[in-house]
């Protein structure tokens, strides 16, 4: 039995990204599904579905996991040249609030806890748009992309869980 509207929430986001993550016999989804995630923990076995696999090279940097959606995102995690982690976060496209590149129906967004303010680290920012490319061309090749939220309503979700927190 669900407890809160938190619970709620999270049990509708759940369901929802497992039912349109299913692949269908004509078309390959765009990243991976949540079963897949679990199943995998540490990307391998992604490859088909995302594209993209731990170990991949995108600019300088060196996928070390996908993670299955959060918050309306979907996290790759990376590390560049230096050994510095970052993460770059797959929204759904938003002309209001572009992330650093723009993949097919999608944004992709270097998370630095910037608020928008940090500058992105050059490297970083490099290994977001080679991200947003693949996945580019892979929706114009007929993949699916998953239904993501914006940056905005990202940030709506996340100032009603911090005012009911």
């Amino acid at each position: 039995m669900l407890r809160s509207r938190r619970e709620v929430l999270g049990a509708i986001v759940l369901a929802a990204t497992g039912l349109l993550f299913a692949r269908s016999d004509a078309r390959a989804t765009l990243l991976p599904s949540a079963r897949s995630v679990r199943r995998s923990r540490g990307g391998r076995g992604l490859g088909v579905d995302a594209g993209i696999e731990t170990g991949d090279r995108f600019a300088s940097c060196v996928v070390t996991g996908l993670g299955p959606t959060a918050m309306g995102a979907i996290p790759i995690r990376l590390r560049d040249p230096r050994g510095r982690s970052f993460t770059v976060d797959l929204l759904r496209h938003d002309p209001e609030t572009p992330g650093v590149a723009r993949a097919g129906s999608l944004d992709a967004f270097v998370s630095n806890d910037g608020d928008g303010i940090s500058a992105t680290e050059e490297e970083h920012g490099l290994a977001a748009m080679a991200i947003a490319a693949r996945l580019s061309a892979r929706e114009a090749a007929g993949a699916v992309a998953p239904p993501l939220l914006t940056l905005r309503e990202r940030a709506e979700l996340r100032r009603r869980a911090r005012a009911r927190a």
